[in-house]
């Protein structure tokens, strides 16, 4: 009886914590979601450092060099963002009329329904349309404003992480026994190993993407086909969520064409190259990187979203590959490990991590 109590205390201390830091990082959402990023960027950036230092070059100018390629990385995805948002500001007012004739037809059809259907009489104006457009100004500008803060944040402890891993690991092998600090030191290297060929691969599949919905969608005729497939290629970063939401804009964009069968053929198209790459050449490419459960996967790209919006959802493969990663080199948790992996017998997933052998192993 005093071990079942001690369970049922254990299992609850276990769920209040993990209830605490929830909230703990949904109310520190400013500051969090900095520190997650700028350690997420500095993992997929030590490697370079490294690198850098093992040529011979002196600690301050491998961090100069390493924050100026990240530095060049993030510019470049922020002038396709504004590349983005140019093109379609330049020639929005193009699509002019065939807004007026689907809000016309709208309009139209929501005066028949409210004539069948009894009831108040409301008036459906495009004047309505157009404020409540205008209401989404003080939200981008909010937007802009939150986007420069977290990206001055993040560069700000990105600095600090490149100053202080120096000597890290002599901290840590300083601070932990010999035994656990070689299990944290192996599981944050494996950890780093994994990230940066999930990047890659994901890189190359975003690309991929991108330029078969560019391809398609110049092929039919549909305008702003560099945009869409820029787009695609940005939007493919965030897992699973991304490619569902880049088949929306071209879709919305193909209904005010004057052909009626363009919808629905942007609509099939998109969708027959994001189930090809994403259910086909996607999961053969990450499969071997990543044997987490794809439906963990899924969960934690909501989980981690509904936490800190689109840079949890960015964020959220990466974090649970490590926890599982982390879990299977401990030797209570290794069993939370294999029932989170989809393939418990895969590379080196398989085997025991060193220092923690079983004792059959030992004798």
């Amino acid at each position: 009886m005093p071990d079942l109590t001690s369970r049922l205390l254990r299992i609850a201390l276990v769920v209040f914590l993990f209830v605490l830091a929830v909230t703990v990082m949904r109310l520190t959402v400013v500051v969090s979601v900095p520190v997650a990023l700028a350690g997420f960027t500095l993992m997929l950036a030590l490697p370079l450092q490294r690198k850098l230092q093992a040529r011979g070059m002196r600690t301050g100018p491998a961090n100069l060099l390493t924050l100026l390629a990240v530095g060049c990385v993030t510019g470049l995805f922020l002038l396709l963002l504004y590349w983005l948002g140019q093109a379609v500001v330049t020639q929005a007012p193009e699509y002019g009329p065939q807004l007026d004739r689907l809000l016309t037809q709208w309009r139209n059809r929501l005066a028949d329904l409210q004539e069948a259907v009894p009831g108040p009489e409301k008036n459906f104006e495009v004047e309505a349309v157009v404020d409540w457009l205008v209401g989404w100004v003080p939200s981008v500008f909010r937007s802009v404003y939150g986007l420069l803060g977290l990206i001055v944040l993040t560069a700000t402890f990105l600095v600090l992480g490149l100053i202080e891993s120096r000597g890290l690991a002599d901290r840590v092998r300083g601070a932990l026994r010999p035994a656990t600090a070689r299990l944290v030191l192996d599981a944050t290297q494996e950890w780093a190993s994994v990230m940066s060929r999930y990047m890659l691969v994901r890189t190359v599949i975003s690309a991929l993407t991108g330029l078969a919905t560019w391809v398609f969608t110049w092929a039919v005729g549909l305008e702003f086909a560099g945009v869409w497939g820029m787009l695609t290629f940005l939007l493919n970063f965030i897992p699973m969520l991304g490619s569902i939401v880049a088949v929306v804009p071209p879709v919305l964009i193909a209904l005010l064409h004057p052909e009626p069968w363009m919808g629905f053929t942007v609509l099939a198209g998109l969708t027959c190259i994001q189930l090809f790459l994403g259910n086909y050449v996607d999961p053969r490419m990450e499969g071997r990187i990543l044997s987490v459960s794809p439906f963990v996967l899924f969960l934690s790209v909501i989980f981690w979203g509904w936490i800190w919006g689109i840079p949890g959802a960015l964020m959220g493969i990466p974090i649970t590959v490590g926890f599982v990663i982390f879990c299977k080199y401990g030797k209570s948790t290794r069993w939370l490990a294999r029932l989170l992996e989809h393939d418990p017998n895969h590379g080196r997933h398989a085997e025991e991590p060193q220092g923690e052998q079983p004792q059959d192993a030992r004798q």
